[in-house]
This record gives structure tokens, sequence and C-alpha cells, in this order.
């Protein structure tokens, strides 16, 4: 567990929370400031074989990706041949969320056996998501399940209702 500082400002390649990459199973939990702006390559809560859980304080804004640098945001997205289910969660539903993304993808499952892919997503009230840049190829992906057994699943949610845009 990471508790921020009332303001963040952090240039990053990765940001990883709960994030596994096929080795034994963990679980992160990052609880957001009042003010952060990240600027990073790839934010991924919950990965493969791990549960993760960001939050933000009361009133507060998270800012990610720039126009020219966006950001790369994978919630519950598991890549592995697993029985047990795991899942990430980012609420902002306390706060404002703001962000340039290259791609969205909520609850994706690849691979065998029976486990399933859990993601949750909750924009919050206010700010401005953009997903994709003009003349770029964009993915918005919401409960999608490539591979796996027939009893296996992937689930998403996400709520962007309370934004100001989504473009």
């Amino acid at each position: 567990t990471l508790t921020l500082s009332p303001s963040n400002n952090l240039t990053l390649q990765h940001i990883y929370v709960g994030t596994a990459n096929s080795s034994g199973d963990v679980t992160g939990t990052l609880h957001l400031g009042l003010s952060n702006t990240f600027s990073a390559t790839e934010f991924d809560i919950a990965k493969d074989n791990g549960n993760g859980t960001v939050d933000i304080a009361s009133g507060g804004t998270l800012s990610l990706g720039k126009s020219g640098a966006r950001t790369l945001l994978q919630v519950g997205v598991q890549v592995l041949n697993s029985n047990n289910d795991y899942g990430g969660n980012l609420d902002i539903s306390q706060g404002t969320l703001s962000g340039f993304f290259s791609s969205v993808i909520v609850g994706q499952k690849t691979g065998g056996a029976f486990g399933d892919a859990y993601g949750t997503l909750k924009g919050g009230n206010g700010g401005t998501i953009d997903i994709g840049a003009a003349g770029n190829t964009a993915n918005f992906y919401v409960g999608r399940k490539l591979t796996g057994d027939d009893n296996s699943g992937a689930n998403g949610t996400v709520d962007f209702s309370g934004a100001n845009t989504l473009s």
C-alpha cells in the first residue's frame, strides 16, 4: 500500500499497482492525494495474477498523460492461464479525472482455465477524457474476452457519466 502526499507531480515510464506479470499472486493499493499529475507511458492496475486498487482523496484531481505523450490505461487485464479471479479498480468517484489516453482497456481476459478478469473505472465529476489522438487509432475495450475456457470471463465497468467531455 502506498499513500501519496497531498500534491504529486510525477513523470514515469510505468505505474504498476497490483501487477504480477505472471509471477506469484500480488495485491497493491495506491491512495492518491488532492492534486495528482502523472505523465506515464503505461498505467496498469491489476495485471495478470494481481489485484489492485487506486482511489483518491475526496475532492482530489488526477491528470494522466499529455496531448503529445498519452498514457495506456489498463485496469483488470489478465494474460495467463489461471483458475483464479483477479480484478482492478480505479475509483476517482470522489474526485475528478482528466486524461490523454493512447488506449483504455478495462476487464480483459487472455489465456486458458476458468479464472475471470474484472475491471472497474469510475471517472468522478468534471474533467476531460481524450482517447486517441487525431490520425492515430486508439482502442477502448470494456469486458473483452480474447481466449480461455468457456467458463472463464471478462467483466468491465466504466463510468464517465460525470465527465465534462469525452472524445
